[in-house]
Formats: structure tokens, sequence, C-alpha cells
């Protein structure tokens, strides 16, 4: 197996099935804090105590930021371990920033599905928009990379600022990575700002 298929088999790990395990997860465990607390009804027990609403909020999204973050971290032991006995040669310093890369990405569909469901209270609302936003920018980053009039909306989808084979290649990509951290502190205070004001479900 030459270099350039070894590098083309790592990046399609880390393009496709890498974060669509780990998005599984993150997209769970966001609508689970807020949403899935109200559902069960247990949210109003939480905030009796003497906690405030961003607080909580606060205190849940830094749960699923560990959450992803273990996982991704995780996600490289095998990736080290078979690098040899598969042919997947490649750098660590490769692989550290395309996992860098992958954080930011499932981070921001995660605290997605976390505000959607926070907004509403509803788990089964916040997964569908997330999922449905992932898959859908998923086919526009796509198709945009083979017909013309598609291809300016890539820069609108998170995927076109995960680009699993440039960070293998290039190392750390500061402004692809600045983007993702942006529109996850966005989406996130949105989701709080939301959550703070509006009426909690009986």
């Amino acid at each position: 197996m030459t270099s350039r298929h070894r590098s083309a088999t790592s990046s399609q790990l880390y393009l496709f099935f890498l974060p669509t395990v780990i998005l599984v997860f993150g997209i769970g465990r966001g609508t689970s804090a807020i949403a899935g607390e109200e559902e069960d009804h247990t949210l109003d027990l939480l905030l009796a105590q003497p906690v405030s609403r961003p607080s909580l909020y606060l205190q849940k999204v830094l749960g699923v930021v560990f959450g992803i973050g273990v996982l991704s971290i995780v996600s490289l032991l095998p990736t080290l371990v078979l690098a040899e006995p598969t042919g997947l040669d490649v750098p660590i310093d490769a692989l550290i920033s395309v996992t860098v890369q992958m954080f930011a990405f499932l981070l921001l569909f995660s605290m997605l599905a976390m505000s959607v469901s926070a907004s509403v209270g509803r788990k089964g609302l916040g997964i569908a928009v997330s999922a449905g936003i992932a898959f859908g920018t998923f086919l526009i980053d796509g198709l945009g990379q083979s017909i013309e009039w598609v291809e300016p909306l890539r820069d609108l989808t998170p995927w076109r600022w995960y680009d699993a084979t440039a960070a293998m290649k290039d190392g750390f990509l500061p402004g692809s990575l600045a983007i993702l951290v942006v529109s996850t502190v966005i989406v996130t205070a949105v989701g709080l700002l939301v959550f703070q004001r509006r009426n909690l479900r009986a």
C-alpha cells in the first residue's frame, strides 16, 4: 500500500466512520442533558437546589464537552495500535491534528442538539433537527465538490470546515478550527438564552 493510499484510507476513517459513531453519542448526550431531565420530571428538582439556570446549563455543557473529548482521544488508540499491522502508517502529529478538528466538529452538532432540545424541552426535536442538519449539510458539501452551482454553499456547511484529508496532510487548520469553535459558542449561547427565559413543562 502506497503512502498516498494509506493517507486516503486514514482520512476516510476520520471523515466518515469515527465522526458518525461519536456523533450518535454526542447528539444523544446533548439532548438528554436538559430536555431528558425535563421529560423525566427531574429538572425541577435540580433547579430547586441553590443553582441558577445558566449555571446548570453550563455544567451540562461541560459534561457533553468532556464526553466528546474522551471519545475523541480514545479514538486515537485503535488507530495507533492497528496502524502498523494494517499499513496505516500515519504520523502522530497528523492524527492529533485531525482528532482536534473532529472534536470541534462533533461538539458543534452536539451543542446544536442540546440547544434545540433545551429550547423546547423535547429530546426528539433536538435529535431530528441536529441529525437532519448533519445529513443535509453533508449532502450539500458532497454535491458541491462536483456541481458548480452548489459549490458556494459548501462554505455554509460544517463539513466544509472539517477536512480530515487536509488536517492529516497540512496539520492544524486554525482558520477552519476557529470557524467551528465560534459557531459552537454561538449555538450554545442561543440555547442558553432561550432556556433561561422559557417556562418549563410540568
